[in-house]
């Protein structure tokens, strides 16, 4: 009741509660960018419903073209109700999906977008789209990337056993992918422990990939030295493609040449010793005493008249017509064992200087400490 006063007319006021709107269905994309991959085939995109879902809704997807194009890239989804997507009552999430047009030539990123439209309703009120309303799809196509590269990363060949003879070693250089255009790459070989001229005739040439080729062969000639080593290697390199077409992976080879001539089976009649250079010409003394730091070391085998019990392995020697000046040497070296004990492993010394090398009765100072532990395997 109103208080010093009296009531007007009207007195009376009628409410209204519009639910038409906030409550209409209403279909959206839940993301705003799409990307797939053109190999997997397809692209499924979500397609959300809000508000009133109690009702049987229908949204159309359809699509249009940007840098992917119809027919060569994706079907089409056209703007027809060949494309409708059904929400049934209760349903929140829809899937439209989009295929992919799988080819073998290679193509950059593309683009496309999703659009939603002419939405529909049971509900008396119809039904609406969202702010949403497309999304861009976009389409990688790493898979059909052309990539040149050696079939294998490591090869072994034998060395001829005689005179003005050769070996041969093929090694495949192929191409996947995208085969469509023309590449070229140079392949040419480097020097290791194998010296061109010497243990191989070395290669520098072009390597033509036409349309559709995916194989080729290089071919390098082993040489016969005549001088019996350890196995030798080099390494054989890819150059990038020319044309910039193709991407070069596994862009080295290494190639170990084996030797023929079988090492004599020596059975030395003591194991050898470890000395410091410093220390060579009295080993007798030295035998107890660890190597001098900024030497370099000596491998000294029971064959040498060096060897501190020479006067007793020196007959054997003889007789068994051990030649010591014949023996090849391997250096390996490990790291100092760390404060928690843990051990490194072995590594071998390989290097070839032209006043040095980790192939004879010495080792120079510089490839070790006199922490680290030194082993050597004699052939």
């Amino acid at each position: 009741m109103p208080m010093n006063g009296i009531l007007g007319e009207p007195g009376k006021a009628t409410i209204l509660i519009n639910d038409s709107v906030s409550d209409l269905p209403k279909v959206q994309f839940r993301d705003a960018m799409h990307m797939g991959h053109e190999n997997s085939g397809q692209i499924s995109v979500v397609v959300y419903r809000s508000g009133d879902i109690s009702y049987r809704s229908t949204v159309r997807c359809y699509t249009r073209q940007g840098t992917a194009q119809v027919m060569m890239d994706f079907n089409e989804r056209p703007n027809t109700d060949a494309s409708i997507i059904t929400f049934l009552p209760g349903e929140v999430e829809k899937l439209c999906v989009l295929s992919l047009v799988d080819d073998t030539e290679h193509e950059e990123e593309e683009e496309l977008r999703l659009l939603l439209g002419s939405p529909r309703s049971e509900s008396p009120f119809g039904a609406s789209i969202g702010k949403q309303n497309e999304t861009l799809v976009k389409i990688m196509d790493d898979a059909d990337k052309a990539i040149i590269k050696f079939g294998e990363t490591k090869f072994s060949v034998s060395e001829p056993s005689g005179a003005g003879q050769v070996s041969m070693v093929k090694i495949p250089v192929l191409r996947v992918g995208d085969t469509s255009k023309v590449s070229v790459v140079r392949v040419h070989t480097k020097d290791g422990s194998a010296t061109s001229g010497e243990d191989y005739h070395p290669v520098s040439e072009d390597v033509e990939f036409k349309e559709g080729d995916t194989e080729h062969y290089i071919e390098v000639e082993i040489l016969y030295d005549g001088v019996r080593e350890m196995r030798e290697a080099f390494t054989v390199h890819l150059k990038p493609d020319e044309n910039m077409v193709a991407e070069t992976q596994m862009n080295k080879a290494i190639i170990y040449i084996e030797e023929t001539i079988s090492m004599a089976d020596v059975t030395f009649p003591s194991v050898p010793q470890v000395f410091s250079l410093l220390q060579y010409d009295d080993t007798s003394r030295a035998r107890h005493t660890p190597p001098v730091a900024g030497y370099p070391v000596v491998c000294v085998t029971a064959c040498n008249p060096k060897y501190p019990d020479y006067d007793k392995t020196g007959s054997i020697c003889i007789s068994e017509h051990i030649n010591d000046t014949l023996t090849h040497y391997r250096w390996l070296v490990s790291a100092p064992t760390s404060l928690d004990g843990v051990t490194s492993s072995m590594r071998e010394v390989d290097f070839d200087t032209f006043f040095s090398s980790s192939k004879i009765i010495t080792l120079d100072s510089v490839y070790f400490q006199v922490e680290n532990t030194l082993s050597l395997n004699l052939d």
